[in-house]
């Protein structure tokens, strides 16, 4: 079996010639056989073969079919154009002009139709190791055994995921923490010459050349979904690459496609360049500020002076969800300059900004309603400004899904899906410590008298304290929440002061009153 298209380029290839007539573009053959005598009786020839004979014998042939006719005079192929145009059974027909012997066309024919089957097995092959579960370097080096020059594997941040043979390259490829990749020059050069565009428009694979290397490279994207997750690049080091290597490259490409599908990292791309980037960045796999500076800048995103870490978490999750991308889309239209992946399961947003804010109003009321449409919450971290530090502040947004909900939800008013770490740190802290028993005996002695107090006397003290606390220490404000006249607040405050050394004047102790309050809300979301 092969295509109809290659049998003829093969014939062309081979004897310097033209073949006229109209090739089917996708049209098959499974064999070549000789015309016979008993052909020329026939209305309808078998389709699945090609005939071959001479057209001295065979010109009056009028059955319909695929047949090539070798050493046709030119005069009475042209006779014949208005019926290759496909009114007459001749439009199948194939015509040689030059003088060539039957047999050795046969021979060119057979020889592409094994050829074709040859590279059917390899492509089952690849197929067969896949079903296997065979590991992808595996499967590199079956398709390496066929192609023989050195092939590699990298996800969409560059970086090598697999190879065969081992890598040796200190010029252009770097190891950070245990992974292999691309220098910057190298990932520069790619950019600048539009290759990287073109891995990621073009759906087949193609030979282009690198800068101050003497060999051919061949490309092929790998997609998942139609986004491009990594994509195959190949050294024509050992020998010049021909088209069947082409047809197996994309093959290849197919295969480690749904390889790597089995890794839960590459489920649900989203397409964008800086994807794995931001996953080896979140999960720790930098530690040079230089590095990522550089690859930040090459990926469209230039170092900020400050990054919040948002981490969104659905308060549904046993729920449907829309597709990831859904999400992306939104998320970018709020925040143009963030970036946004699907990491560990949670969508993580680093966000740049000028400054130690987290977002101008309009933006965040945006985003507020978005997270309650989609029933979401979003951590917060604090605000930093070492880019190499970004994993720590990416655990800190997430440990407040790990505090008790009903310490951390409803606490703005204004934004009550947005949960600040500003707002939590201390809540965060006590989450901390094992021992719960030493936590609870660092309650504040004049809380726990004042406790008590309320407890025996029916007295309001303790609302009184914590609304003033809570009230930024403001009288006026505490008095209003408490429906109170103020001289009436200075008064509690006065016995309290009396009673309990209570000092609103030393700041320390405020603090460790406010500590108090947190903890205790804190430990009765343990009990």
């Amino acid at each position: 079996m092969a295509y109809t298209k290659n049998v003829i380029e093969k014939i062309e290839s081979h004897f310097q010639i033209k073949v006229l007539g109209n090739v089917p573009e996708d049209g098959m053959i499974v064999s070549v056989m000789f015309l016979s005598a008993g052909d020329m009786e026939k209305e309808v020839l078998d389709e699945q073969f090609l005939y071959l004979g001479q057209y001295s014998e065979y010109k009056e042939l009028s059955a319909k079919g695929h047949v090539l006719l070798l050493n046709t005079p030119e005069k009475a192929v042209n006779s014949k154009n208005g019926a290759l145009s496909g009114n007459t059974p001749y439009s199948d027909y194939l015509y040689i002009t030059q003088d060539l012997p039957v047999q050795e066309v046969f021979n060119v024919i057979q020889d592409e139709m094994i050829r074709y089957h040859q590279i059917q097995l390899k492509k089952e092959e690849l197929f067969r190791a896949l079903h296997r579960n065979t590991s992808l370097n595996e499967i590199i080096k079956i398709a390496h055994s066929y192609i023989d020059n050195l092939i590699s594997v990298c996800d969409n941040s560059f970086s090598i995921i697999g190879c065969y043979p081992p890598l040796d390259d200190d010029r252009n490829l770097e190891r950070r923490n245990g992974k292999l990749y691309l220098k910057s020059p190298f990932f520069k050069n790619m950019i600048d010459s539009k290759l990287t565009d073109q891995i990621y428009q073009s759906h087949k694979p193609f030979i282009a050349k690198v800068e101050v290397f003497p060999y051919d490279w061949v490309f092929s994207g790998i997609r998942i979904n139609h986004a491009i997750v990594g994509y195959i690049c190949i050294r024509g080091i050992v020998r010049p690459f021909m088209d069947e290597d082409l047809e197996l490259i994309h093959v290849l490409s197919r295969v480690l496609s749904i390889a790597m599908q089995k890794n839960n990292a590459y489920q649900n791309p989203t397409g964008l360049k800086y994807e794995y980037f931001l996953g080896d960045l979140l999960s720790g796999q930098f530690d040079n500020y230089d590095f990522i500076e550089q690859r930040m800048t090459q990926l469209g995103h230039p170092i900020q002076p400050y990054y919040h870490v948002l981490v969104l978490q659905s308060m549904d999750p046993a729920g449907k969800h829309p597709s990831p991308k859904y999400y992306y889309d939104q998320i970018l239209t709020m925040f143009p300059r963030c970036m946004v992946v699907l990491f560990q399961g949670f969508l993580t947003i680093l966000l740049p900004s000028t400054d130690t804010t987290l977002s101008n109003e309009t933006q965040l009321d945006r985003f507020e309603s978005f997270l309650q449409l989609n029933d979401m919450l979003a951590s917060v971290s604090f605000p930093f400004n070492d880019i190499v530090e970004t994993p720590k502040y990416y655990r800190q947004a997430l440990a407040l899904f790990e505090l008790p909900q009903s310490s951390v939800t409803q606490s703005d008013a204004e934004y009550p899906n947005i949960i600040d770490y500003r707002s939590h740190y201390l809540e965060h802290v006590f989450s901390l410590a094992s021992n719960k028993e030493l936590l609870h005996a660092s309650i504040h002695p004049h809380i726990t008298a004042i406790l008590e107090y309320d407890n025996k006397h029916h007295t309001e003290y303790i609302k009184t304290l914590q609304t003033y606390l809570y009230s930024n220490r403001n009288a006026v404000a505490t008095a209003k929440e408490l429906h109170i006249h103020k001289s009436t607040f200075f008064y509690r405050l006065t016995k309290m002061s009396a009673l309990f050394g209570f000092d609103m004047n030393d700041g320390k102790l405020l603090f460790a009153y406010d500590y108090s309050f947190r903890l205790i809300h804190f430990l009765k979301m343990y009990e």
